[in-house]
């Protein structure tokens, strides 16, 4: 009995040295799973760029690109009537230092429609071809008469302020200039000149030469009275209706006076002017264009001062006519 409680003893023993032994080796031995996970953890691995900044980096590429690019006017149409087409494309070609850039976008910004007596603009984005070149030409007939410009500017990449205007800074013009097909017909001026007492004196004779030295085939109206500024316009339509029936296609109904009473300067003599006009269709009687003009002369003689100014007001008037009904 003894010698058997001696052997389980010894053999209890060596158990747990063998348990302790495998504890220790444990301990100081990681396993190679171990060491992979410690490495995974300490390594570092670089940050991705932010938006933010391939945004910006994008912004100085184009930036850069634009210092070496400059854009030119080929060529361009002639003026053209409303209701005609341009006889030609607007021609634009983008060069660098090497030559022509190909595959370039470009922005055209172009006259579409008036509304309220202001412009309202279009854009199309055209890309250059293999010689640096965009053609544009708007398609079919132009709808109402202006004079204008079209504007040639690279498309901004972003609506960042400083990208957005360093593409505007680049950009070329061409004149967009369509004159009204009523200066084909013949039509009437009820526009009288006004003292500096605000009184009306007599037809402006100079707003009816600029017209007609432009092929404007107008004349005064038949009625003399100037009476009718005291009256609605309609009343104007009405009896001049009566005395020209259809043979006038339309009539400009104004006024031009002192904005204020000429003004003597250290210099000489300042005039300031208005010109208030309103076009009638004499078909329907409808008022289908007005609108306002001021211009200032200054000179050492008033009598100069004041027909220049005058003069200048009607050659402004004139245009605003040609290119506005």
């Amino acid at each position: 009995m003894k010698k058997i409680k001696v052997i389980n003893i010894v053999a209890i023993s060596l158990a747990f040295a063998v348990i302790s032994s495998c504890t220790s080796t444990n301990v100081s031995a990681p396993s190679t799973e171990q060491e992979e996970v410690v490495e995974k953890v300490v390594k570092k691995e670089p940050k991705p760029l932010s938006v933010k900044n391939k945004t910006n980096q994008l912004e100085n590429d184009f930036l850069a690109k634009l210092a070496d690019i400059e854009l030119k006017l080929v060529s361009a149409p002639k003026q053209t009537f409303k209701t005609r087409e341009f006889s030609a494309p607007f021609i634009v070609k983008a060069e660098n230092q090497n030559g022509p850039v190909a595959d370039f976008d470009i922005t055209v910004s172009y006259p579409v429609s008036r509304k309220d007596n202001s412009i309202v603009y279009d854009v199309v984005q055209l890309k250059t071809d293999a010689d640096g070149k965009i053609s544009f030409k708007p398609t079919g007939a132009q709808t109402f008469a202006t004079k204008d410009f079209v504007t040639f500017y690279p498309t901004p990449i972003t609506t960042t302020s400083s990208v957005v205007q360093a593409a505007y800074d680049m950009a070329v013009k061409a004149p967009w200039n369509v004159k009204s097909d009523l200066t084909w017909y013949s039509g009437l001026l009820y526009v009288y000149d006004f003292n500096e007492s605000g009184k009306p004196t007599t037809n402006s004779f100079y707003l009816l030469q600029n017209l007609r030295n432009a092929g404007v085939n107008v004349g005064n109206a038949p009625l003399s009275n100037a009476s009718y500024f005291e009256k609605p316009l309609a009343d104007l339509y009405k009896d001049t209706k009566e005395i020209v029936g259809n043979s006038q296609k339309f009539m400009v109904f104004g006024s031009i006076k002192y904005l204020k009473p000429v003004e003597e300067t250290a210099t000489g003599y300042s005039c300031t002017l208005v010109a208030d006009m309103s076009c009638i269709d004499m078909k329907t009687g409808e008022t289908f264009l007005t609108f306002q003009i001021v211009e200032t002369y200054e000179d050492t003689n008033k009598y100069k001062t004041v027909d220049k100014c005058k003069a200048n007001l009607t050659e402004k008037v004139a245009e605003a006519l040609i290119y506005g009904m």
